[in-house]
């Protein structure tokens, strides 16, 4: 299958999956709007809406009204308390969709990509038990070859399961218990293949979202009340960790990358199939319930937030984050995850956002998603994202996507370079080395971290106060250089203004 076919299937599936009623989490739901925009042309919902509350309506572009379960006002924003090691730089990633023969690659590694997520279909190389054929997939290995040819680090991640394979009652993901031994061999196989020259593949991750039923990982299990399907995961993680160390022990092997549509301890201010059934929250605790905890090396999570409306304004309140409180969703899911591996001494996990993004609206072509507002506030996001990321100590972040989804396209279907294109490619020239040193804590209203490279001191910052007025601080030492957040210079003084747009500051040691 080659590259442009299996990224067309798989575009069409995800956009299938996301008219699918009842069977996706909340964080898979789609906002839909009622707008008005200053041109007069109007979006109308298709279903019962609420009203966004007036701290996250200071946008001049549109009058809105939501249904966007992520938006939601009345869930109390988590304390973040960072206690993570300083690390070497972050990997800058993304989703490469485009419709070219490259995916898109050059031009992103351009940007400064260092790590591509590239899922595999079991069923396309062993749709019969026992019969692998690898030329099947020849498609995908050449975008592997690509990727090592760009210096991109590649996360392979199982995308589906067989039909012969399949646990009895699913219609995809989980593997069926008595056909663990013949997933074994597919992923010893896969590991020996992949894990070694020409393809030199490191990370593995199996299944993407497998705490959710019905669509993609799917082996969320609606008829355990208590863990959702997460003990049954880890029982399989038992047999998958094994066969891949022994394939090659030098080989990674990620929990698949959970959804986490919700945070386990603010239920009751959620929505959609969360508020329904709660063991969803609990997938990956169940996993470790279950003792899988040496089961794997790092974790695979997905976080994405949700556009206000207003300029620098985004949120998602199932997990209680906002702009001007916690900062991007990742912070806070990676957050509870660390307590979680605390709780049952697996501290030596590290963590890796695999799905990334500034979501808006149904397909992203809605009026308030096409305007200068909403190109700004994402590129913010960015900066602000990958900034916090290395801050916290996340081994890399991947955006979802080079092409888009719901608004978040980096390039548009020419090829050219969208605002959030330009400012990934300055975030990486400035962050992709650098050291996190502090928090800058000095300025009211002002949120920003202080960094080391090459020697020098980098100041990234941003306001968080509720308008869009640029707050003047005084600098104690005079500046080499000041950037906006696509890299262009500022004028260089003992006073800086600081917006809600990210500004860069540079600093000698």
């Amino acid at each position: 299958m080659n590259t442009f076919f299996r990224r067309t299937v798989y575009i069409i599936l995800l956009v299938i999956l996301v008219f699918q009623v009842g069977c996706t989490s909340p964080e898979r739901q789609n906002i839909t709007a009622t707008f008005v925009s200053p041109t007069g042309v109007s979006f109308s919902p298709t279903q019962a809406t609420e009203t966004v509350p007036a701290a996250q309506t200071l946008s001049p572009v549109a009058t809105v009204t939501l249904i966007n379960p992520e938006l939601e006002t009345n869930t109390p924003a988590p304390t973040i308390q960072n206690t993570t090691p300083a690390q070497q730089g972050i990997g800058f990633g993304a989703f490469l969709d485009m419709q070219v023969p490259d995916n898109g690659m050059a031009l992103m590694a351009a940007a400064g990509l260092n790590w591509d997520h590239i899922p595999f279909y079991w069923s396309t190389v062993e749709p019969q038990a026992g019969q692998i054929n690898w030329g099947w997939v020849h498609g995908f290995e050449n975008e592997l070859l690509a990727a090592n040819e760009h210096h991109i680090n590649n996360i392979i991640y199982v995308n589906d399961t067989p039909y012969w394979a399949l646990k009895p009652g699913y219609s995809c993901g989980a593997v069926a218990q008595d056909k663990f031994a013949d997933m074994a061999h597919f992923l010893t196989e896969m590991v020996k293949r992949y894990s070694v020259a020409p393809f030199n593949v490191k990370y593995f991750e199996l299944w993407s979202e497998p705490d959710v039923s019905g669509f993609l990982g799917c082996w969320g299990d609606p008829k355990d009340p208590k863990y959702y399907g997460g003990g049954y995961y880890g029982e399989m993680l038992k047999v998958a960790y094994p066969a891949i160390k022994a394939a090659n022990p030098q080989a990674q092997v990620l929990f698949g990358g959970l959804l986490m549509g919700c945070h386990p301890d603010h239920i009751e201010y959620c929505v959609g199939d969360v508020a329904v059934n709660s063991s969803i929250a609990h997938f990956f605790e169940g996993a470790l319930v279950d003792g899988a905890g040496p089961y794997f090396d790092g974790i695979s999570f997905h976080a994405y937030d949700y556009y206000g409306l207003g300029l620098g304004q985004y949120s998602n309140s199932n997990w209680g984050s906002a702009w001007n409180t916690t900062g991007p969703v990742a912070l806070v899911k990676a957050a509870y995850l660390r307590s979680l591996l605390a709780k049952y001494n697996l501290t030596d996990k590290y963590l890796m956002d695999t799905e990334l993004a500034l979501l808006c609206g149904r397909t992203g072509q809605e009026g308030p998603c096409v305007t200068e507002a909403h190109a700004t506030t994402l590129s913010g996001y960015l900066v602000q994202s990958y900034a916090a990321g290395l801050a916290d100590g996340l081994s890399t972040m991947i955006w979802f996507s080079a092409a888009g989804w719901r608004g978040t396209a980096l390039l548009d279907p020419w090829l050219n370079p969208l605002p959030g294109y330009k400012a990934y490619q300055f975030t990486s020239e400035r962050l992709s080395n650098a050291t996190y040193v502090k928090p800058i804590t000095g300025f009211s209203g002002i949120h920003g971290y202080e960094f080391s490279r090459d020697g020098n001191r980098i100041w990234v910052l941003w306001s968080v106060t509720s308008n869009n007025n640029s707050q003047t601080i005084n600098l104690s030492q005079m500046p080499l250089a000041v950037y906006d957040m696509y890299g262009s210079l500022l004028p260089v003084g003992m006073l800086a203004n600081v917006g809600l747009q990210p500004i860069f500051i540079e600093f000698s040691a």
